[in-house]
């Protein structure tokens, strides 16, 4: 199928797109294009303007501050992250995980801020920044402001994001650290459930854990009765076990044509065990 009809911008600052943005209700921002010319092509979205941001400079690095933060720009596609070496130093196992997406083609053209702002519960950014409690930087013609993960995903391909805002960075903060596991039918497949779980990188028991679930969710969540069971232990069997039951109970889980309820369910009690045991074994 083809999509319907639309009209194409370049903007070459994130002013001028915000611009765009404001006077065209309608308008969409487009970078790498992989979730929503697929969406336009089966028509499911309907924009009457696609602006492109590709051309925007100073959205495309990735870099470590003063803090340890990593600071990655909203253009970076999947693949720089990938690759980068800045990313291994601070964020070790983000890598691993970014190679769950799709294929190396698509990596090589979706870009991070497009998955976050696309939203969708089965992919891989949202789990990730949700788990590692990072945050976004969004900016309108007059004003900046930063979303906190928590607060960023609000419903189905629905976020936080105002329509004339545009999204410029990720924050990932520092000495943390990552277990990421996931279920797809096929390789590079959107998964069945996923799920990314973070916490101080530090000796001893399991401190400040965040566990994030999507793909047998409507929204990306946190597993707040999950964390609460690890919060101050070590991952152990028993520990792991128990955060699962929490999870599975917490959970509004789903089932549908691709994986029926109890299967999902089945999965994501599996996954949230492996994420603890990862993350205990790490000590």
């Amino acid at each position: 199928m083809k999509s319907a009809p639309f009209a194409y911008a370049r903007a070459h600052s994130v002013e001028e797109a915000c611009a765009m943005l404001e006077s065209d209700e309608d308008a969409k921002i487009v970078a790498g294009g992989q979730s929503l010319v697929p969406m336009m092509n089966l028509r499911l979205a309907y924009p009457s303007r696609l602006v492109d941001v590709s051309a925007i400079p100073g959205l495309s690095g990735i870099e470590s501050g003063s803090d340890g933060t990593l600071r990655i720009g909203a253009l970076v596609t999947h693949a720089q992250v990938e690759h980068s070496s800045t990313v291994a130093e601070v964020a070790p196992g983000l890598q691993e995980a970014v190679q769950h997406i799709a294929h190396p083609q698509i990596r090589s053209r979706g870009t991070i801020g497009g998955s976050l702002c696309h939203a969708d519960a089965a992919a891989e950014w949202p789990v990730l920044l949700l788990a590692y409690g990072g945050s976004v930087t969004v900016q309108d013609r007059s004003a900046t402001r930063v979303i906190l993960a928590d607060d960023l995903f609000q419903g189905v391909f629905a976020t936080a994001l105002r329509p004339t805002e545009l999204l410029t960075r990720v924050d990932l903060p520092a000495g943390r650290r990552l277990a990421f596991r996931e279920i797809e039918r096929r390789m590079g497949d959107y998964g069945l459930a996923l799920v990314a779980a973070t916490c101080d990188d530090i000796e001893g028991p399991l401190q400040n854990v965040r566990i994030a679930v999507g793909g047998a969710v409507g929204v990306t969540v946190r597993a707040s009765a999950a964390e609460a069971a690890v919060e101050g232990k070590r991952g152990d069997p028993a520990v792991a076990s128990e955060a699962a039951e929490a999870a599975v109970r917490e959970l509004r889980i789903i089932g549908d044509a691709n994986g029926s309820l109890a299967y999902r369910r089945h999965i994501v009690h599996g996954l949230v065990e492996q994420v603890v045991l990862t993350l205990g074994a790490a000590q």
